[in-house]
């Protein structure tokens, strides 16, 4: 998370940003055909025995249900554990497995809206090879996996890395979460994320691709036709002027994808809003006018806090001059969701996976009951049913149902009552096919 600022007449001047993004992702874009095993033959059916449901979170859950699987989508859900036998003479139920999971409770498999599976930092962009940091996000998207998130939206990445890794897990190359890929940083030319920005004009050349730039409404929409139509979406700082960002939105919108902005200051915040952003990133500094915004445009909360926990604990560390700089961010965290939370803002669970390390996702689930003021069922529903909603993928993932896809996890205890049960997750299947957990 790096923070530029900018002074006027000696105090903060309006915009004062983190990595404030624009990425657009298309709903649905990445397929979830993965069986996650080269050569893997189709899976016959599967029959779960769970031992608590949480099926869909918002709802009271169920005891002793099974959960039949066929392929990498479920075919029923139905009450009391059934046998092979009982699914009638269907070819197919001869063989099928069945997975004893009556000692846990069973649940939806878990959905971070706002990772980095690669990298963000400037000095790792410029010096590492595409190669290994796609390397790097595959075992970011693995460990995440493991932690019971079964889809992810990835925020950002330097050209088609996360790209790759989103379609090497859809190919069945790799075991990863459903990847929602942002792909390469829109920015404005010479702005904060513009990571050419700063060197020699030769240099700057040669880093440009790293990047997409653009300048004015026109410029910004051939931008966002690029990056989309390398199987992604658009990304940049809000130097952009409210004519940039609405073409930005509109642009995205006529091809079928939505725009997430990262923001921390309320100017940053309410300019994302009223462009039609669908989901704002952070919303650090949000004030009541803009809350209240947030709530008539329908727009959705990723609050990100563990991500800001995590700056505040590294702070120290920092030159004095970072310090001043990022200190604002590490001040009240959580003060915008408990507002927006209180009048009914939609909230999504997102992370910001990649300043704290991969795998530890499950932390924000108390840092939102935490600073938030949300319960456990909230925080649960906002990783589950209302990320699946903002996708707008509400009937292939974020619940237990017939023809959803077959993402289920499982843990030891009622997360209703212990949320921390969720760091650690027990079972894992992503697509009806079960993922080795062990470290």
């Amino acid at each position: 998370m790096r923070i530029s600022e900018r002074r006027a007449g000696g105090v903060w001047a309006a915009l004062f940003l983190g990595l404030v993004l624009l990425a657009a992702f298309c709903p649905g874009g990445a397929s979830a055909s993965a069986i996650g095993v080269v050569g893997a033959r189709p899976l016959s059916l599967q029959i779960i025995h769970a031992g608590h449901v949480i099926a869909e979170p918002g709802r009271a859950p169920r005891a002793g249900v099974s959960i039949v699987i066929e392929g990498e989508r479920i075919r029923s859900i139905q009450p009391g554990f059934i046998s092979a036998d009982s699914l009638g003479d269907d070819a197919s139920a001869a063989g099928a497995t069945i997975i004893d999971l009556k000692d846990k409770w069973v649940l939806p498999g878990l959905i971070d809206a706002h990772v980095h599976l690669s990298s963000i930092d400037k000095p790792q962009m410029l010096a590492r090879s595409d190669a290994f940091l796609a390397v790097r996000a595959a075992a970011n998207a693995q460990a995440t996996l493991k932690a019971g998130f079964t889809t992810v939206r990835d925020l950002g990445s330097v050209g088609g890395v996360v790209n790759g890794v989103r379609d090497a897990v859809d190919a069945g190359f790799l075991n990863g979460p459903r990847i929602i890929s942002a792909g390469p940083f829109l920015s404005k030319i010479g702005a904060h994320t513009d990571i050419s920005s700063g060197f020699r004009p030769e240099i700057g050349e040669a880093l440009a691709d790293r990047t997409m730039q653009c300048v004015g409404p026109v410029d910004c929409e051939r931008q966002v036709c690029r990056i989309l139509d390398r199987g992604a979406t658009a990304d940049g700082p809000v130097d952009f002027s409210d004519a940039e960002l609405e073409a930005i939105v509109r642009t995205a919108r006529s091809r079928g994808a939505h725009v997430a902005v990262h923001a921390h200051t309320d100017a940053a915040i309410s300019a994302a809003l009223r462009a039609g952003a669908r989901s704002v990133e952070h919303a650090t500094h949000a004030s009541d006018r803009t809350v209240r915004l947030f709530k008539s445009q329908g727009g959705y909360l990723s609050p990100t806090l563990i991500a800001l926990e995590s700056v505040k604990m590294f702070l120290p560390q920092l030159p004095p001059e970072m310090q001043a700089e990022i200190a604002p961010l590490t001040e009240n965290i959580g003060q915008t969701l408990r507002r927006a939370h209180g009048v009914g803002v939609k909230i999504v669970f997102g992370t910001d996976a990649g300043v704290f390390p991969h795998g530890q996702n499950a932390d924000e689930f108390e840092a939102m009951m935490r600073y938030g003021g949300l319960s456990a069922e909230e925080a649960l529903m906002a990783a589950t049913t209302t990320a699946a909603q903002m996708l707008g993928m509400s009937d292939d993932i974020g619940a237990l149902k017939p023809r959803a896809y077959a993402d289920v996890i499982a843990v030891d205890e009622n997360p209703l009552r212990s949320i921390s049960t969720l760091k650690s997750v027990r079972f894992v299947m992503k697509g009806g096919q079960t993922i080795d957990t062990a470290p």
